[in-house]
């Protein structure tokens, strides 16, 4: 299966502190114990598998407030980003690794809790993913997915989707050249 991730990979590099909380931000924390409903101390000596890590900015709450133990991958370039931000306060418990969500390469029913944040769509069959998702984790551990929501028609006339037959055409370095001129 082709790489369908590329251009994620570039956006993460380039852009790698943008989703990245400051020291008196807590987005991604408040986000990511929301979502999860899973406690900082429910998480101790737990192994936790994230699915599409992104620049880290999950990975980061993991670290800081959690004794977690994270394997954490993503399908493009931004491992990169990820241990650039992140090997800091790593101590040992972060295993980065740049892998497919089809073929992830870990032993199955290992992980006592596994998430996947604004990842699904993107990939070319939601289905699948989930389900190689459901494969990674423990009997009775916990599995949380999000994706973005469709909100009828006024979801396909944003303008993300009205450009996106022209932009899918172009090089993403291109692309990426026009929008900051912009």
């Amino acid at each position: 299966m082709q790489n369908y991730t590329q251009s994620f990979g570039l956006q993460w590099k380039k852009f790698s502190k943008t989703q990245m909380d400051d020291t008196d931000q807590k987005q991604s924390e408040t986000r990511f114990f929301a979502t999860t409903n899973w406690r900082p101390e429910e998480l101790a000596g737990k192994s936790i598998l994230e699915a599409g890590s992104g620049a880290g900015r999950f990975t980061r709450v993991i670290l800081e407030k959690t004794s977690a133990y994270l394997w954490s991958f993503d399908y493009s370039e931004a491992v990169e980003a990820n241990w650039q931000n992140n090997s800091d306060i790593a101590g040992g418990r972060l295993h980065l690794f740049q892998a497919s969500i089809y073929q992830i390469p870990l032993p199955e029913a290992s992980f006592d809790k596994v998430f996947c944040f604004g990842v699904l769509q993107h990939t070319p069959d939601f289905e699948a993913s989930v389900k190689s998702l459901i494969k990674y984790a423990k009997i009775g551990a916990e599995i949380v997915v999000d994706f973005y929501p469709i909100k009828g028609f006024w979801t396909k006339i944003h303008a993300k989707y009205l450009l996106r037959p022209l932009t899918k055409k172009m090089s993403h370095e291109t692309l990426l050249n026009i929008l900051e001129k912009i």
